[in-house]
């Protein structure tokens, strides 16, 4: 693969990505004078949604693309809410990321789109930031995983919705092949400069998948009633109580839904790293969608 087909490759996911958040509606012409403005589609499910960030640290492994580094990665977790509860819409995109996508569309090989010409930061996603899970039975738990080079929250409204059915969905950003990734305080981490053939294309996955299982420990460890976020930020309430780890599976978009394959091809029972008090179906997982 050479690097212009990646970044194609890249560009082609960011750009289906937001295809693929649920057909976002525009209320007025892309023209930088009158930006677009985006509405999130309703939900289609019996569940109000809640979503919260994890900012986690996997100290046992060096980071696949930057050594000198421990793994960090990005997850939001977006899962049933107790429909009494209230809280603030989340932001579908932060400014930080919306700078990022608003340069990346108007690449002439991607959208083309004018600089400017949409109003990225005034968009909500249905979910609402840090409400309390919804009482009752654990929720099945799935992890997304989304097209090469593709941030996680350009596919927010897919996600709100498989949410809105009864999941807990947890999506990932894979830290320096996504063009952008937003930490705690803004910091943003882009994407290294694409590599070459399949080598390359097999370190992105070995990174994805490592990122997948290394996540997968850390919702096991919330269901202990441990906070694996770097910054110790408040969990929702119920959040530990809401997850089913018997039951968990996988999906993603283009290569994230390999990365969703190799997932559970390499995460079986007995192959967990953390294992003691594991919970039982350990090793159930549903096919990749």
């Amino acid at each position: 693969m050479s690097s212009r087909h990646t970044r194609v490759v890249r560009g082609s996911a960011l750009v289906a990505g937001l295809a693929l958040a649920g057909g976002l509606a525009t209320t007025a012409p892309a023209v930088a004078a009158e930006q677009v403005k985006l509405t999130a589609p309703a939900l289609t499910g019996q569940y109000e949604v809640g979503t919260t960030d994890l900012h986690l640290v996997d100290r046992s492994r060096p980071d696949p693309w930057k050594p000198d580094r421990r793994r960090e990665v990005m997850a939001t977790v977006t899962y049933p809410a107790d429909r009494f509860a209230h809280g603030p819409q989340a932001p579908w995109l932060t400014p930080g990321m919306s700078a990022v996508i608003d340069q990346a569309l108007a690449n002439p090989n991607d959208l083309d789109v004018p600089v400017g010409s949409v109003d990225w930061t005034s968009s909500k996603r249905r979910a609402e930031i840090g409400v309390p899970a919804a009482p009752g039975a654990p929720k099945p738990v799935v992890l997304f995983s989304p097209g090469f080079g593709g941030p996680r929250e350009t596919y927010s409204a897919i996600v709100d919705d498989l949410a809105s059915r009864g999941y807990v969905v947890v999506s990932l950003s894979h830290t320096y092949e996504s063009a952008a990734v937003e930490f705690p305080g803004g910091r943003l981490e882009t994407a290294l400069p694409p590599g070459e053939g399949p080598e390359f294309m097999k370190k992105a996955l070995d990174a994805r998948v490592g990122d997948s299982r290394f996540v997968l420990d850390q919702l096991t460890k919330i269901t202990r009633g441990q906070n694996p976020d770097a910054e110790n930020r408040p969990l929702p309430r119920g959040l530990g109580w809401s997850l089913d780890l018997s039951k968990v599976g996988a999906y993603g978009h283009s290569y994230g839904g390999f990365t969703a394959g190799e997932t559970m091809v390499h995460d079986r029972p007995g192959r967990r790293r953390d294992q003691p008090g594991r919970r039982d179906g350990d090793g159930v997982r549903l096919p990749a969608w």
